[in-house]
């Protein structure tokens, strides 16, 4: 049977290397950690980025119904003053007819 040395020494430089291992482990688990942090905000960003867009051109959407709305609208308030004006127009025929009657 081989020596190496007593216990003890054989136990301090198992313990060094396995505080490079843990160390180096750390390291590796930290920069998972931060990569999927940056991924998680790189995601995120993107989703934001989409989801400004998609209300960006709701709104223009919505900018161009109220422009239609408002000429409809309009047009709307023209023809009821026509239709004023026919009826004043009518109801003085009217009166006309009535004031010859009596």
């Amino acid at each position: 049977m081989a020596r190496f040395g007593n216990a003890n020494s054989v136990v301090a430089a198992n313990a060094a290397g396995m505080m490079c291992l843990g160390s180096g482990v750390m390291s590796v688990a930290l920069g998972l950690g931060a990569a999927f942090d940056a991924a998680t905000d790189a995601l995120r960003e993107v989703r934001y980025t989409q989801s400004l867009g998609d209300a960006m051109a709701h709104a223009n959407e919505m900018a161009a119904i109220a422009s239609a709305a408002i000429d409809y609208t309009a047009q709307l308030e023209q023809e009821i003053a026509s239709l004023r004006a026919a009826c004043a127009q009518r109801q003085e025929v009217i009166d006309l007819m009535k004031a010859r009657k009596h």
